[in-house]
């Protein structure tokens, strides 16, 4: 780090009133591994956070910001900078405002003869953004019901089930640069792939020539409205599928994206693999593209099993199966 460790703590706690050392990464993901942050810290809302993102590239110190730490996997390593996780500031559901993102986004509460806009906050749970749209009686949104992550995330990885996707529902995007400036995106400003879009695409993506680097902070959704009871309907029947072909306990949800014209669980599952174990890692018998810790799992044996199930999965298909996670060493 470029100045001393007392001292950037120091300064983190001045911005934001609380830092953590050494905090363990396995309390901040969905599959319950890791190592450790040798700082960790909670960021409640926009200017705190732009502040924080100029004083670490100041120093030159890495971040990685999260939002439910789902699709992320820590190695045993200690990450050596600050991770910082979107507080409750981050969390909201609104329209009707005049002061939609700070006036700049437009239409969120704005209404037409068949759609609404809403301003919705990065750190929002998928889970919390569909029951609110219900309350609403605005639709869209039911095919997110289950999907463990948050906003923020479902942008950058063009979160989806269904045949849907969150880019179908986006209209703009307000992002912090990696400078700390404050920039707004329209929709046809982001060019969206199959889980992934120019918003921090994965080095290896096609889409990464055309990077847009920065953090999420909140995005205007264009719903349709809808009868409560419908959109009930639509809830209930993806619940009574995710209940029937996914299991429950500490897992990613789905480890891999599907290839074109099939499933990669049903590639997982053709390799017979269902069931297979690393350590305390395993596949899952009833959704062969759900990996799953026993409680006892580490880094390491999630690694192995991703590794063996790209290898085993190649060598049967001639499919190179590629991860929605993505690792952190």
């Amino acid at each position: 780090m470029a100045s001393g460790i007392g001292d950037f703590r120091t300064t983190i706690e001045r911005l934001v009133g609380m830092v953590k050392e050494f905090f363990p990464l396995a309390k901040l993901t969905t599959v319950k591994v890791g190592g450790k942050a040798r700082f960790f810290t909670e960021v409640g809302d926009e200017e705190t956070l732009k502040n924080l993102i100029k004083e670490l590239k100041k120093r030159e110190i890495e971040y990685f910001i999260l939002g439910n730490g789902s699709n992320v996997l820590f190695s045993e390593n200690t990450f050596p900078g600050l991770i910082i996780k979107l507080g409750k500031g981050f969390s909201y559901v609104r329209g009707g405002e005049t002061n939609c993102l700070a006036g700049t986004l437009c239409g969120a509460g704005t209404k037409s003869k068949s759609f609404d806009y809403l301003e919705v906050g990065a750190g929002t749970p998928l889970g919390t953004l569909v029951r609110e749209c219900f309350d609403r009686e605005l639709t869209g949104t039911e095919f997110l019901w289950g999907i463990p992550g948050t906003v923020g995330g479902a942008i950058v990885t063009n979160a989806g089930a269904f045949g849907s996707s969150f880019s179908d529902i986006l209209e703009r995007v307000r992002i912090i640069t990696d400078d700390g400036a404050v920039k707004e995106l329209s929709k046809k400003e982001i060019q969206f792939g199959y889980r992934e879009c120019t918003i921090n695409p994965p080095s290896h993506s096609p889409l990464y020539q055309k990077r847009i680097s920065g953090i999420v902070l909140a995005a205007v959704l264009r719903l349709e409205r809808g009868a409560k009871r419908l959109t009930e309907k639509k809830i209930a029947k993806f619940l009574r599928y995710r209940k029937k072909t996914q299991p429950t306990g500490p897992s990613f949800g789905c480890c891999f994206k599907n290839p074109p014209g099939i499933s990669a669980g049903k590639l997982i599952d053709l390799a017979g693999l269902k069931g297979r174990r690393v350590g305390g890692a395993y596949i899952s018998k009833k959704h062969a593209n759900f990996l799953l810790n026993d409680g006892s799992a580490r880094f390491t044996d999630f690694y192995q099993l991703i590794e063996l199930i790209k290898f085993y999965v190649e060598k049967r298909s001639g499919i190179l199966l590629e991860e929605e996670v993505r690792i952190v060493y």
